[in-house]
């Protein structure tokens, strides 16, 4: 950060960067607030959602659906990667999407599990 800055012609001052560091990503909140418990819990619950995103993906690879599902897990891995330098799931629009993905997903997940193409189930 302090070379970047200088890079673009700041000056710097040593107590401006290691006084009071500003930690915007999303990871380092809820290791501060919820401990390394939640914080595992939390983490625990983002693999899942990805797993059935790339295997509902190599299901229909060739149908519509797996296409949406392929645009969803796109989506997903960068909210994931955003997460880490800015709190992108405390926004309440942002929290709307990823969870409208995560239930999309697990539907497609269920049909896959019951042998089920997803068009017909929700037919």
């Amino acid at each position: 950060m302090m070379d970047w800055d200088e890079s673009r012609g700041f000056r710097i001052y040593d107590e401006n960067y290691y006084a009071i560091p500003l930690t915007e990503s999303l990871y380092w909140l809820l290791l501060a607030e919820t401990g390394y418990l939640g914080f595992a819990a939390f983490v625990m619950f983002l693999m899942p959602t990805l797993w059935w995103g790339c295997e509902a993906m190599l299901a229909s690879w060739r149908l519509p659906v797996g296409y949406f599902v392929t645009g969803i897990l796109v989506a997903l891995t960068l909210t994931y990667l955003h997460g880490t330098v800015e709190r992108v799931l405390t926004q309440t629009k942002n929290l709307s999407m990823w969870l409208i993905f995560v239930g999309f997903l697990s539907r497609v997940e269920q049909c896959r599990r019951d042998g089920v193409g997803f068009v017909e189930a929700v037919s």
